[in-house]
Protein backbone atom coordinates (compact mmCIF):
# COMPACT_ATOMS: atom_id res chain seq x y z
CA UNK A 1 0.00 0.00 0.00
CA UNK A 2 2.82 2.51 0.82
CA UNK A 3 4.63 1.54 -2.12
CA UNK A 4 1.64 2.42 -4.62
CA UNK A 5 1.08 5.76 -2.78
CA UNK A 6 4.80 6.55 -3.32
CA UNK A 7 4.52 5.28 -6.63
CA UNK A 8 1.58 7.66 -7.38
CA UNK A 9 3.01 10.71 -5.36
CA UNK A 10 6.41 10.57 -7.84
CA UNK A 11 3.76 10.17 -10.35
CA UNK A 12 2.13 13.20 -9.73
CA UNK A 13 5.35 15.33 -9.15
CA UNK A 14 6.46 14.44 -12.43
CA UNK A 15 3.57 15.09 -14.19
CA UNK A 16 3.60 18.61 -12.60
CA UNK A 17 7.26 19.54 -12.78
CA UNK A 18 6.65 18.86 -16.70
CA UNK A 19 3.29 20.91 -16.67
CA UNK A 20 5.68 23.84 -14.54
CA UNK A 21 8.31 23.75 -17.31
CA UNK A 22 5.77 24.43 -20.39
CA UNK A 23 4.57 27.85 -18.59
CA UNK A 24 6.94 30.66 -18.35
CA UNK A 25 7.16 31.89 -14.71
CA UNK A 26 4.55 34.95 -15.02
CA UNK A 27 2.03 32.56 -16.20
CA UNK A 28 1.87 33.55 -20.01
CA UNK A 29 1.74 30.72 -22.31
CA UNK A 30 5.20 30.53 -24.28
CA UNK A 31 5.68 31.98 -27.25
CA UNK A 32 7.50 30.21 -30.19
CA UNK A 33 8.81 30.95 -33.56
CA UNK A 34 9.23 28.02 -35.81
CA UNK A 35 11.76 28.26 -38.60
CA UNK A 36 11.77 25.26 -39.91
CA UNK A 37 13.86 21.67 -39.63
CA UNK A 38 17.60 22.62 -40.06
CA UNK A 39 17.18 26.48 -39.75
CA UNK A 40 19.35 26.45 -36.08
CA UNK A 41 22.62 26.40 -38.04
CA UNK A 42 21.69 29.87 -40.68
CA UNK A 43 19.33 31.28 -38.52
CA UNK A 44 21.81 34.01 -36.90
CA UNK A 45 23.20 34.77 -40.08
CA UNK A 46 19.84 35.18 -41.51
CA UNK A 47 18.47 37.61 -38.42
CA UNK A 48 21.54 40.16 -39.17
CA UNK A 49 21.20 40.33 -42.86
CA UNK A 50 17.55 40.81 -42.11
CA UNK A 51 19.28 43.94 -39.64
CA UNK A 52 21.51 45.19 -42.07
CA UNK A 53 19.32 45.01 -44.94
CA UNK A 54 16.08 46.75 -43.66
CA UNK A 55 14.35 43.51 -43.10
CA UNK A 56 15.63 42.23 -46.68
CA UNK A 57 14.18 44.36 -48.16
CA UNK A 58 16.99 46.04 -49.78
CA UNK A 59 17.90 42.45 -50.83
CA UNK A 60 14.23 42.06 -52.92
CA UNK A 61 15.80 41.96 -55.96
CA UNK A 62 18.33 39.20 -54.92
CA UNK A 63 16.13 37.46 -53.50
CA UNK A 64 13.47 37.51 -56.04
CA UNK A 65 10.95 38.43 -53.41
CA UNK A 66 6.99 38.22 -54.89
CA UNK A 67 4.79 41.56 -54.45
CA UNK A 68 3.45 39.69 -51.65
CA UNK A 69 6.45 38.95 -49.55
CA UNK A 70 7.50 42.81 -50.22
CA UNK A 71 4.30 43.86 -48.78
CA UNK A 72 5.02 42.07 -46.03
CA UNK A 73 8.39 42.92 -45.01
CA UNK A 74 7.34 46.51 -45.93
CA UNK A 75 4.55 45.96 -43.15
CA UNK A 76 7.16 44.02 -40.59
CA UNK A 77 9.41 47.25 -41.20
CA UNK A 78 7.09 50.01 -40.86
CA UNK A 79 5.24 48.60 -37.63
CA UNK A 80 9.18 47.91 -35.86
CA UNK A 81 10.17 51.37 -37.45
CA UNK A 82 6.99 53.22 -35.79
CA UNK A 83 7.00 51.08 -32.20
CA UNK A 84 10.93 51.76 -31.70
CA UNK A 85 10.77 55.67 -32.68
CA UNK A 86 7.67 55.90 -30.25
CA UNK A 87 9.37 53.40 -27.22
CA UNK A 88 12.37 55.26 -28.30
CA UNK A 89 10.97 58.46 -27.23
CA UNK A 90 9.63 57.40 -24.40
CA UNK A 91 13.10 56.27 -23.13
CA UNK A 92 14.27 59.74 -24.03
CA UNK A 93 11.88 61.35 -21.67
CA UNK A 94 13.02 58.80 -18.98
CA UNK A 95 16.32 59.99 -19.54
CA UNK A 96 15.67 63.27 -19.49
CA UNK A 97 13.43 62.67 -15.94
CA UNK A 98 16.45 60.97 -14.58
CA UNK A 99 18.80 64.03 -15.23
CA UNK A 100 16.30 66.66 -13.41
CA UNK A 101 15.66 63.53 -10.65
CA UNK A 102 19.96 63.72 -10.54
CA UNK A 103 19.80 67.87 -10.49
CA UNK A 104 18.56 68.22 -7.37
CA UNK A 105 19.91 69.34 -3.99
CA UNK A 106 18.17 66.19 -2.17
CA UNK A 107 18.79 63.12 -4.59
CA UNK A 108 15.92 60.16 -3.93
CA UNK A 109 17.72 57.43 -4.84
CA UNK A 110 14.29 55.10 -5.00
CA UNK A 111 12.95 57.19 -7.41
CA UNK A 112 16.73 57.29 -9.46
CA UNK A 113 16.51 53.28 -9.30
CA UNK A 114 12.77 53.46 -10.64
CA UNK A 115 13.60 55.64 -13.40
CA UNK A 116 16.89 53.91 -14.61
CA UNK A 117 14.44 50.97 -14.36
CA UNK A 118 11.99 52.22 -16.22
CA UNK A 119 14.94 53.40 -19.27
CA UNK A 120 16.31 49.72 -19.36
CA UNK A 121 13.05 48.51 -19.28
CA UNK A 122 12.05 50.22 -22.16
CA UNK A 123 15.42 49.61 -24.26
CA UNK A 124 14.59 45.45 -23.36
CA UNK A 125 11.36 46.03 -25.20
CA UNK A 126 12.29 47.63 -28.21
CA UNK A 127 15.46 45.35 -28.74
CA UNK A 128 12.71 42.08 -27.99
CA UNK A 129 10.27 44.22 -30.44
CA UNK A 130 13.34 44.19 -33.02
CA UNK A 131 13.91 40.56 -32.58
CA UNK A 132 10.66 39.33 -33.21
CA UNK A 133 10.32 41.35 -36.50
CA UNK A 134 13.48 40.32 -38.06
CA UNK A 135 11.92 36.31 -37.29
CA UNK A 136 8.67 37.62 -38.67
CA UNK A 137 10.80 38.87 -42.12
CA UNK A 138 13.06 35.82 -41.89
CA UNK A 139 9.40 33.58 -41.49
CA UNK A 140 8.17 35.43 -44.74
CA UNK A 141 11.13 33.96 -46.97
CA UNK A 142 10.95 30.29 -48.86
CA UNK A 143 13.20 27.89 -47.98
CA UNK A 144 15.71 29.22 -50.91
CA UNK A 145 15.21 32.40 -50.54
CA UNK A 146 16.90 31.65 -47.27
CA UNK A 147 19.33 30.06 -48.63
CA UNK A 148 19.97 32.56 -51.35
CA UNK A 149 20.55 34.64 -48.73
CA UNK A 150 23.24 32.51 -46.80
CA UNK A 151 24.92 33.01 -50.26
CA UNK A 152 25.04 36.37 -49.94
CA UNK A 153 26.33 36.33 -46.56
CA UNK A 154 29.02 34.88 -47.78
CA UNK A 155 29.82 36.92 -50.82
CA UNK A 156 29.81 39.75 -48.50
CA UNK A 157 32.38 38.04 -46.00
CA UNK A 158 34.85 36.41 -48.35
CA UNK A 159 37.34 39.42 -49.18
CA UNK A 160 37.65 40.14 -53.30
CA UNK A 161 40.86 38.97 -54.57
CA UNK A 162 43.09 41.97 -56.01
CA UNK A 163 44.33 41.80 -59.73
CA UNK A 164 47.94 41.12 -60.03
CA UNK A 165 49.64 44.67 -59.81
CA UNK A 166 52.56 44.58 -62.54
CA UNK A 167 55.62 46.61 -61.52
CA UNK A 168 56.52 49.46 -63.63
CA UNK A 169 59.57 49.25 -65.13
CA UNK A 170 61.88 52.51 -65.66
Amino acid sequence: MRRSIFVLALVTLSSVLTFAQQKPPDGRPKQEVQLGRGMSLIAPGLMQLGLETSFFLRLADQLQLADKQRTALEEIAYEYQKYSVQRLADRDVADAELQRLLTRDNIDLDAVRAKVREAEAITTDVKIRMIEAVLKAVTALTHEQHLKAITLIQELQTPKERPPTGRISD
